[in-house]
């Protein structure tokens, strides 16, 4: 079972911070993605939307609960799950 919900702004506000802009770490490969704008405030709500376009996901797998995924994992536990279906 893989199942992918959109992440809850909780979370991006959890680890956020760091400095003036949040940002999103993955819990499985612990990759970090930041808003960089020296210039504009990137708010949660804000950085929370363009983390959704960027793919990171909330993922429930048979064996693991993760609130935090990089669209790179995803596709790596996609592989895996259908890999184990074969």
């Amino acid at each position: 079972m893989l199942e992918l919900k959109e992440i809850e702004i909780s979370e991006i506000q959890s680890i956020s911070n760091t400095g003036d802009n949040p940002q999103v770490r993955c819990q499985r490969c612990n990759c970090i993605e930041q808003a960089k704008s020296k210039d504009i405030l990137i708010t949660e709500s804000t950085w929370l939307k363009a983390a959704t376009c960027g793919g990171w996901r909330h993922v429930t797998t048979d064996n693991a609960t993760y609130s935090m995924v990089c669209s790179t994992c995803i596709v790596e536990l996609y592989e895996v799950q259908h890999k184990s279906l074969s």
